[in-house]
Formats: C-alpha cells, structure tokens, sequence
C-alpha cells in the first residue's frame, strides 16, 4: 500500500511540477476570437481584472535573418515579447539569459543553427532582420520590414525542433501601423482564480487556455489512479487482516495451555485479553515497520536506477517515488490499528477460556 500511494504520487508531482513548472501554473494564453483582435485596448481591458496580476503581449511573426553581417538569408519564426513570457512558457535557458527589456537583445533556440548549414551559433554573435511579417492569419497583411539594428545573442534554449528567436517587442511595435497582437499571456495571482478570470475573458469576447486545464484534466485521471490503487490496497489488507487472524488464532491454540496455568496462578481475564491484544498490536506494528522499509528501499532504489538511466542518456533525472513524511505514518499506524483489530476476537477468546479446561488441552 505504501509503496502504491508513493509511486501514484510520485507519478502526479511528476506531470504538475516537471511537466508544468510552477511558474507557469498560474498563467494562461488569450487568443483573439472569431470576432476580435487583440490590441492595447484588450490589455487594458485583461490588466483591470482585479485578479490579473500581469499582461505579456506577443507577436508571431516570420522573418528573414542573416548571421554576423553574411549575406546568407534564413526564414525562421521571430517572436517578439517580454522577457517573463520564457518564464511563464516554460522555457529553459540552456546557454547564457535572458534578453532584457529596451536592449537589442536576442534569445534564440538551438533548431536556429540547423538554418544556417550547422554553423555553431554562440553567445555574443550579432543578427539582423527583413522582410518582418505578422504569421497570424487573421492580420497577416500587416507588415512590419526591415529592422536595421543588430541584435545580439545572450540566451540560448535548447530545442532542435522549432527554429525560434525571442526579442524585444519594442523593436515591432515602433515599426508597426496598428498594433495588434498575437495572443497574450496572463498571470493571476492565485490558480485557485484561474477559472474565473478564463470566464470573464470569454465574456469579452476572447478565447483562452491554460496550463492549469491540463493539471484539472490530469488530477482527474490520478484520482481515478488512486481509487484503482486503493482497490488493490484493501485486497491486500484483506488477506494480511485474514493472515494475522489465523496467526493470532493459532498462536491461541498453541498456548491454551499456558492460558490455564496462568489463570491457576490468579491471572485476570482483563490481563489475559491485554496480553493478546499486546501481541497483535505488536505483530500489526513490525509488520508495518518491516513494509515500509521494504518500500523505501525499492522506491529509493528504482529512483536511482531511473535517474542514472536519464542521466546517462543526456536527460535529467527524476523521481517515479515520492515518499512524504504522512505516508511512512500512517502506513505504520493504520497497520498498528489493523493488528489490534485483529486480535480483538482471539484475545476475548483467551479471556474466556476456562482454567481447568485449558490445563487439560491437548
């Protein structure tokens, strides 16, 4: 039981905190409508929901780049932004930071080197920028041009998939004759506030979605996890409350004797149920000790088995276990509680027996 509530939980802190860091719990994505587009006025509109604790506007554009002054041209995706938006997306810088806000300063991903005939893009290089174009479908025709600064490369994430670049979106905006946005990023200020504040959005007129939507959808199906868990948990108490039955019921027969002896010698019924329950409570406690250092060890073992197999492999390492302080409790208690309960029958059983019928079993 332990050892299934520890790895049910390993498997949930896994997908909430891994999957979905903390800092981008408690953001979500605002997409314009069918009907609508998302301007200054729809920021200010989010920004004064009282629960909204910040806006990051962002534009998906495409672009043309060229690397340190070459006249080697590549089309890529250039997304311009805040620098909290790599914070609230998830995204890991490998190499370098962050760009910084008012500084032409570029953070690109890994996929860009594939672009430029494998050249090994590094920190400190210099880009530059043309024929800028909004991707959005719905505002493609806005176009944006030429930037003539160079931008330098402080950040790298790794992603070999997407050939990525983040900048500036001060460098778009001074450069653009409406502006309009891609989509925004949000941040409330608690996630219990999250649905309310994607319902008021909606009834503006936007769409939304959030990191937090996959975390409901997730906690549904381990709560489903654990209820298949507990299932096998209590057919496993099942047959350990029937095994320690019979070993308390044989261990009765194999001392009756003894029982009447000590009755002969003025021992009380009170004291000879005590001893009993004693024992079983002793035997349920052991059994529960012994069980959750067998857990530990395997769970600890398997963990670092896992980690050396990820690590080994260019990955980073996690935990499938975890074991919190309340599951090595309760597990040693309620096994104390199924000894005793146990032990309840047999130890009436004990109490009742006769001396003399005792002394005279065979």
């Amino acid at each position: 039981m332990f050892l299934l509530l520890s790895f049910v939980y390993g498997l949930q802190d896994l997908v909430t905190h891994r999957i979905a860091p903390i800092d981008s719990l408690a953001t979500a994505d605002v997409l314009p409508g069918k009907l609508s587009y998302l301007d200054n006025n729809t920021i200010k509109r989010i920004s004064d929901i009282p629960e909204v604790e910040e806006t990051i506007p962002i534009d998906n554009l495409t672009a043309q780049s060229t690397l340190n002054g070459s006249q080697l041209f590549a089309d890529l995706n250039l997304n311009a932004t805040k620098p909290n938006f790599i914070k609230y997306d998830a995204l890991t810088i490998a190499q370098g930071r962050n760009f910084v806000e008012g500084q032409a300063e570029i953070v690109i991903t890994t996929a860009v080197n594939k672009l430029f005939f494998g050249t090994n893009i590094d920190l400190g290089q210099k880009m530059t920028f043309r024929r800028i174009a909004m991707a959005n479908s719905e505002i493609q025709n806005q176009t944006i041009g030429d930037i003539p600064d160079e931008f330098t490369i402080v950040g790298i994430i790794a992603d070999d998939e997407t050939p990525t670049i983040y900048m500036n979106i001060d460098y778009i905006k001074n450069r653009m004759t409406t502006e309009y946005y891609s989509g925004i990023k949000i941040r409330v200020d608690d996630v219990e506030n999250m649905q309310g504040v994607k319902e008021k959005i909606s009834d503006m007129g936007y769409e939304s979605s959030a990191v937090y939507d996959m975390i409901e959808e997730t906690s549904k199906l381990f709560n489903y996890l654990r209820a298949i868990f507990a299932l096998f948990g209590v057919i496993g108490l099942v047959v350990a409350t029937i095994g320690m039955f019979n070993t308390m019921t044989i261990s009765l027969l194999e001392r009756t004797k003894d029982i009447g002896f000590m009755k002969a010698f003025g021992t009380t019924k009170k004291m000879v149920q005590k001893l009993f329950l004693t024992e079983a409570a002793l035997i349920g406690f052991g059994g529960g000790i012994s069980g959750v250092l067998i857990g530990l060890i395997l769970a600890h073992g398997i963990n670092l088995l896992i980690n050396y197999i990820a690590i080994k492999y260019g990955g980073q390492g996690f935990d499938i276990f975890l074991i919190l302080p309340w599951m090595i409790i309760s597990s040693v208690v309620f096994s104390t509680f199924l000894g005793t309960f146990t032990g309840i029958y047999p130890s009436k059983r004990a109490a009742n027996i006769p001396a003399l019928e005792a002394i005279r079993y065979e």
